[in-house]
């Protein structure tokens, strides 16, 4: 993947480029976030920093990165991987989905939200005290015939196997229609603390490490 298709946006001023795939660190201010729940009053979080490519929906087969070893401090920590599939709602409505590593209970665990146009769902899976790396894989169904599905799998990638963690089948299902799928890297820290005063030491810092775009 050229290191030049790669764009950042809402991006920390410590967050500099150019990017390349086989080593990217993102910082995220607190309070940003990636999140939509239909709360009163409703939530629409879309603050995070991202760095995310550009491949036709109809094309796309997987993507893997490993998260570097991170020191998640606060409630809500993250970083992993992120997609924006194409839709026909308007940008406040736009499905998206995130997986990777979440600091909740005071440990990581693997988190993966998946967001359609009115809400947000959550899950977390905690992970093993030694996990110090993390690489994660979400990869397009595909189907005894070899044909594409509309199927989303998240994948947790460790010796080289693929361990299913989740499916998302909505994902896909309107790919026939062609347009954008956008994929790429993100952090958040939703959690504001006092003390806060907006300097680069309340940032959290993520690093990844072979990011892999691949398309069919």
């Amino acid at each position: 993947m050229p290191a030049q298709a790669l764009q950042l946006l809402n991006g920390s001023p410590q967050s500099k480029g150019p990017f390349n795939p086989v080593s990217i660190t993102l910082h995220a201010r607190p309070g940003t976030d990636l999140w939509r729940k239909p709360s009163s009053p409703p939530v629409e979080s879309r603050n995070a920093p991202y760095l995310l490519e550009s491949v036709p929906i109809d094309r796309f087969s997987f993507a893997q990165v490993t998260i570097q070893p991170t020191k998640w401090t606060r409630l809500y920590d993250q970083g992993g991987l992120v997609i924006f599939p194409p839709t026909d709602q308007p940008e406040s409505r736009r499905p998206w989905i995130k997986t990777g590593i979440e600091f909740h209970d005071d440990i990581p665990n693997l988190s993966t939200v998946a967001t359609q146009s009115n809400a947000s769902d959550w899950s977390l899976m905690p992970l093993p005290n030694e996990e110090k790396a993390l690489t994660i894989r979400i990869e397009r169904e595909v189907k005894k015939d070899g044909q594409p599905g509309p199927s989303l799998w998240v994948y947790l990638v460790k010796e080289g196997k693929r361990h299913a963690v989740r499916e998302i089948n909505w994902v896909f299902a309107s790919a026939e229609k062609g347009g954008e799928f956008k994929v790429g890297v993100y952090v958040a820290r939703p959690t504001t603390a006092e003390g806060d005063s907006g300097s680069p030491g309340d940032e959290l810092e993520v690093s990844f490490k072979d990011l892999l775009v691949e398309t069919v």
